[in-house]
């Protein structure tokens, strides 16, 4: 067994994200975060593109001016080892040369700009690590310094532009991330958390040419995939049986525990205590939060403890074997007997998480559990069917591979299995993850395995289909929510008159979450400190800078016509501003929610306005069909690197297509189904988009429509995702608009 795991796919996972964003890499004690460091830095990158840079944070300093100094100094020896530019380490040295009358601070931002700026890659990417023994206040100010770079992500000329910042630690870092973005104790909340989690039984059977499947399954169950312990079992026989061969990499963080921590781990092995419940880090699932009970959350960083589905229990057998020898119970600790157990109490924990409420995250959690139980059991053959559904594989595709295994198949249940979801195909998930529950559980608590499938209706374990987005979130923990509006300083007509010539964007909003979504990234102008507030006739204008360009916000009501209408706003804007572009950023419906999903974005390749109709002996839709600009359609076609996160840790899609058009609030199922039966085409609707292109038509300014999925438009409307849904479709449009060059080829229409 090869000491050094490559982690593959979390390096890649990791590359993904740092393209848009910095990383606090959260891992609990005997996570293997050293080793992946040292992947990370010495490493071929899995993106070519990408580069890494270690930096050990100075050890004992109290003084912040000290640490800054010091990790400079750490900063410049490690910028040696960038490949291939050694002239890069010269200019660094020259800049320090020129500046060395100027503060440690003054002299850290320019050695920074000068890496962000003159690096060969298209991504530098700095990794900090070693944080826990570093005193408290010069790590806020230089993590808050950092912060300064976030914000010129991608954008050209910049330092900030390809510097990237990877951040290592536990439950240090975690604190310095998780609280509200307005808590400025906070420094680091800023950095997208990524909890390393134990390695995959796929991961553990790639270090063994010769290793089965069913032998790499029972390995991770063992050691809940914690590198060290594999390493050490892998030496063992395959029928060893004394885990205390097993408990040297645990005695270290059971040492480094307090002691109160350490005797809430033994009375939990004695039974004198019950796991206690929790709050979970809704970024990172894997994280546990807890109110006042500190000693729970030493325990979980200590390694000892885990969540599975939602719920605090022992790390893994292994683990629990090493607090029943310190708490000195005399029972049974052999490998077998409390895998065995272990198993057991994975399937009640499973069938518990399966009758309770969850997001798509949990689901694809229990599902991920579901697979490596049947593949425990040997109830393989439907094990294709869920690695479908957690790739959300459309439902027919599954189907047709389920009359394909159950054709070939010699159990009778899989034929009945089949025959029953033709029958019900609305209850497709629920019944097949049913069966698969019943084949690969009854052998662990029975001895037998079921040979008849007994469908279960009205108590039906599984509450909800896959394709359902039943998101669980506080919208005040998110990194995008946002209470008010920003502050402004209002200006006259007369001073409004030196912008006319500078504005280039006109973006309209139609509701105030969407207002509020935009205005988060709108800047005020340099040197100003607050954003302008313009009011002009019935019009009101934020004026300030979106991405790289200067650009007017405002609000529309809700419709195409009427006063007030985005006709009318439309119209006046671009007579006030003569913008090179006016873009519709807000909330849509969608089309179908098992392609589709709450807060992907939709950009509109065309509008369908529905509304104009000949009413005959048939309904015959007579609206246009206006294309969206050209330039701007391209200009979103290649935002591939955009990334933004739901509650529930998946990232949003952008979908492209005709997106329907009206002056009704759709909320029919059946009205919409006829709506997309007329327009198969289409990939969702809402109410503004036919008065945009009508009015921008006429006027000659290049448009486009960029909404987000909040609902279904199926008789269960609610707001609840309206401000993810505007979040994510102003995230994109700021993501296209700070690329300095995006507008190339539109002129300002006078």
């Amino acid at each position: 067994m090869p000491t050094l795991i490559e982690r593959l796919q979390l390096r890649k996972d990791l590359c993904e994200i740092l393209k848009s964003d910095y990383v606090a890499l959260l891992g609990q004690r005997g996570s293997g975060s050293r080793t992946l460091i040292h992947l990370m830095t010495t490493h071929t990158s899995p993106l070519p593109s990408m580069k890494f840079l270690a930096v050990a944070l100075p050890q004992g300093v109290q003084n912040s001016e000290q640490f800054m100094e010091r990790f400079l100094n750490n900063l410049i020896d490690a910028s040696t080892q960038i490949p291939p530019q050694p002239e890069l380490t010269d200019k660094v040295r020259q800049t320090l040369k020129q500046e060395a009358e100027f503060s440690v601070v003054f002299r850290l931002r320019s050695v920074l700009d000068v890496l962000g700026k003159n690096s060969a890659t298209n991504y530098l990417v700095i990794v900090l690590h070693a944080l826990a023994d570093i005193s408290e206040q010069p790590l806020k100010d230089l993590l808050i310094l950092l912060r300064e770079y976030h914000k010129q992500i991608g954008i050209p000329n910049l330092g900030g532009e390809k510097l990237r910042f990877l951040v290592v630690g536990g439950v240090r870092l975690w604190n310095l991330c998780c609280h509200k973005p307005s808590d400025f104790e906070s420094p680091f909340n800023i950095a997208k958390r990524y909890f390393i989690g134990g390695l995959s039984y796929k991961e553990v059977q790639s270090q063994f040419n010769d290793m089965k499947i069913e032998q790499a399954i029972k390995l991770t169950d063992l050691t809940d995939g914690v590198p060290s312990l594999i390493d050490l079992i892998s030496q063992e026989a395959e029928d060893f049986e004394d885990l205390s061969s097993c408990f040297g990499p645990l005695e270290n963080s059971w040492n480094s525990l307090s002691d109160a921590a350490q005797a809430a781990l033994i009375n939990l092995a004695k039974i004198a205590q019950i796991f206690p419940g929790c709050q979970l880090d809704f970024e990172c699932p894997q994280i546990p939060k807890f109110s006042e009970l500190t000693v729970w959350q030493e325990a979980f960083w200590g390694g000892f403890l885990r969540l599975r589905h939602r719920k605090l229990t022992w790390r893994s057998p292994i683990h629990k074997a090493f607090i029943m020898t310190q708490a000195e119970i005399e029972e049974d600790i052999c490998k077998s007997t409390l895998l065995r157990n272990h198993l057991l109490e994975r399937v009640t924990s499973l069938e518990n998480a399966f009758r309770s409420s969850m997001n798509t995250k949990a689901l694809a959690e229990c599902i991920e559990e579901l697979v490596s139980l049947s593949l425990h059991s040997g109830n393989v053959e439907l094990v294709s069917l869920l690695e479908m559904m957690l790739e959300r594989k459309p439902r027919d595709a599954i189907l047709m591979e389920l009359k394909n295994i159950a054709a070939k198949s010699f159990n009778p249940w899989i034929k009945d299995l089949t025959k029953l979801i033709a029958e019900s195909p609305e209850f497709f998930n629920k019944r097949l993850i049913e069966a698969v529950m019943r084949g690969s559980t009854c052998d662990m608590r029975m001895g037998t395995k079921q040979q008849v499938f007994m469908p279960i209706f009205d108590d039906s374990i599984i509450p909800y289909d896959s394709e359902q987005e039943l998101l669980e979130y506080q919208e005040e923990e998110q990194p995008w929510f946002i209470q008010d509006l920003p502050k402004t300083t209002a200006i006259a007509s007369e001073e409004s008159e030196i912008y006319q010539e500078k504005i280039e964007v006109v973006i309209i909003t139609a509701t105030d979450v969407e207002l509020k979504a935009v205005t988060r990234y709108l800047k005020p102008f340099p040197p100003r400190k607050r954003v302008l507030l313009l009011y002009s006739g019935a019009e009101t204008y934020y004026l300030g800078k979106f991405g790289a360009f200067p650009t007017v916000v405002t609000k529309c009501r809700m419709g195409a016509i009427g006063e007030g209408s985005v006709i009318l706003a439309t119209e006046q804007a671009q007579r006030l501003w003569h913008p090179k572009a006016v873009i519709m950023v807000g909330i849509a419906f969608g089309k179908d929610a098992t392609t589709q999903k709450i807060a992907d974005v939709l950009v509109a390749s065309e509008i369908i306005s529905y509304e104009q109709q000949r009413i005959g002996e048939e309904i015959i839709y007579r609206g246009s069909i206006p294309p969206s600009n050209t330039i701007l359609l391209n200009r979103f076609e290649n935002s591939q690197n955009w990334k933004f996160s739901r509650p529930d840790g998946s990232y949003s899609e952008v979908i492209f297509g005709s997106i329907l058009s009206g002056e009704k609030l759709v909320d029919n199922p059946e009205f919409k189904a006829k709506l997309f039966q007329t327009f198969p085409d289409a990939i969702g609707g809402e109410m503004e988009g036919a008065g945009l292109c009508a009015a921008s038509g006429r006027m000659g300014t290049a448009w486009i429509l960029v909404k987000s999925i909040y609902d279904w438009a199926d008789g269960k409307k609610d707001d609840k995702h309206q401000a993810l849904a505007a979040a994510a479709a102003a995230s994109l449009v700021h993501y296209v608009l700070s690329q300095s060059t995006v507008l190339n080829g539109l002129n300002k229409i006078y």
